[in-house]
């Protein structure tokens, strides 16, 4: 039993960082609004909220650490999308090794 729980816990280690990413209210907010638009600038999600450009950039950059936005640079200017494949992914892969886990029991 102690060996299932330390695969579990590394299984829920490695999804962590979506897991917090999407946790915060803020954060869905923008996937929200990338989803909505396709993708936009630091400027344009600021233009759409109340969150100042480096409230935005932070949020961004968690997002985009958890691999759930891409970026593109075009001129000055960077683009911002959602990555929605990656986490579908990693939910589904989540959930087929807690089912493996689960049904062992």
């Amino acid at each position: 039993m102690l060996q299932t729980n330390a695969k579990l816990t590394r299984v829920f280690r490695h999804y962590q960082p979506v897991f917090n990413a999407l946790g915060n209210p803020t954060r869905q907010q923008i996937m929200f609004l990338l989803a909505n638009n396709k993708q936009l600038s630091v400027i344009e999600l600021a233009a759409k909220t109340s969150l100042s450009r480096p409230t935005i950039s932070h949020h961004l950059k968690i997002l985009s650490d958890a691999r759930l936005v891409r970026a593109k640079q075009a001129g000055v200017r960077t683009y911002y999308a959602p990555a929605f494949e990656t986490p579908l992914g990693m939910a589904q892969d989540f959930v087929a090794t807690l089912e493996k886990y689960v049904n062992r029991g």
